[in-house]
């Protein structure tokens, strides 16, 4: 178990025309506000690249930071945003969408990868004691 952030990358496709600030903040909504295991998510949108295979359909790619109030284990994190993910990309913008989210760096690796998106250094840390020091 770790309390350690988790960072997944995410990829929604919604109809054309989706503004990707829209998405971005539907998949922050579907998975902060999910039921089964409270957890925040930091997320960044990716620049877009390629060009979609599915005609009327516009893909959005993602980094987000899982992070759990309490140890939870990080493929339970991944599988519960996962199916939040899902139901909310579907609720909002209809049958027509897909949504997959794929857990990948923790721990030391962390701290690169999200510089590296986001240009500042992610805070980790080891437990409540560290929090507020």
């Amino acid at each position: 178990m770790t309390a350690v952030p988790v960072m997944a990358l995410v990829r929604v496709q919604v109809p054309d025309g989706i503004d990707p600030g829209l998405v971005e903040a539907e998949v922050t909504r579907s998975i902060c506000l999910q039921d089964e295991t409270p957890m925040s998510a930091e997320v960044i949108a990716l620049p877009a690249r390629g060009t979609n295979r599915t005609v009327g359909q516009g893909r959005h790619e993602f980094v987000a930071l899982l992070s759990a109030a309490q140890d939870t284990e990080a493929d339970v994190l991944a599988r519960v945003a996962q199916k939040a993910l899902r139901k909310g990309i579907r609720r909002r913008f209809g049958t027509d969408t897909s949504a997959k989210l794929r857990a990948g760096l923790s721990g030391p690796e962390l701290a690169a990868g999200w510089q590296s998106v986001r240009g500042e250094p992610v805070e980790l840390w080891a437990g409540p004691d560290i929090v507020g020091s």
